[in-house]
């Protein structure tokens, strides 16, 4: 929430999606998964589907029954869209690289502990187009969302800053190591979110 209240990565990033979280339950005995696109019918002529519709993804996992791969496929076509390759490493990593159809990375993830650390896009040479990277308070509160372009320079950062009850206080948004917007929150004696201020450019107050 946090993110998609403050963060600015859609601003500079509108191609960008996530890899399909596609939970797994009780997975010991399962070796692959297909997920198929649901069919709608109007609720005037309610049926049961007696087609299982298109195949959305196939899921694999490994042999420590985790997912290994996710295959998309486009609707209708059932041509292979892209493949996501998981890997997992000892201490708590994961990466996950989207790749497309000719194999060569597109997007890649990584995790720690469920916490998205860095997440990067490739060119076409598969040369680092551009690197965003978070680091964490209490491994759950969102500190720095940091924006590298391919010669590792800072394009781009939001520091979050959090009072003694670990509540968001003051968010900095940085361009080109040039601060451009200050947000700050305010609460009243219940812990409760009262204010939020945002400037420059303007003041602007929002009261609850």
């Amino acid at each position: 929430a946090t993110l998609s209240l403050f963060g600015q990565n859609w601003k500079y990033d509108f191609e960008r999606k996530g890899y399909p979280d596609i939970d797994i339950w009780h997975a010991d005995s399962i070796a692959s998964i297909n997920v198929y696109r649901s069919v709608v019918y109007s609720t005037l002529f309610r049926k049961i589907p007696t087609l299982k519709g298109d195949l959305l993804y196939h899921v694999v996992l490994n042999d420590k029954h985790q997912k290994a791969e996710i295959i998309k496929y486009y609707p209708g076509s059932g041509d292979v869209g892209s493949r996501y390759v998981f890997d997992y490493s000892p201490d708590c990593l994961v990466k996950i690289s989207m790749l497309k159809t000719n194999g060569k990375i597109k997007y890649s993830w990584v995790f720690k502990n469920g916490m998205l650390m860095a997440e990067t896009s490739y060119g076409a040479k598969q040369a680092k187009a551009d690197e965003w990277t978070y680091t964490y308070i209490r491994d759950s509160l969102i500190e720095n969302v940091i924006k590298h372009d391919q010669k590792n320079k800072v394009e781009y950062k939001l520091h979050y800053t959090y009072d003694s009850l670990y509540r968001l206080v003051e968010s900095k948004e940085y361009k080109n190591n040039s601060l451009i917007q200050i947000s700050k929150c305010f609460y009243d004696s219940n812990g409760r979110l009262k204010e939020l201020w945002f400037y420059p450019l303007h003041t602007n107050v929002l009261s609850f």
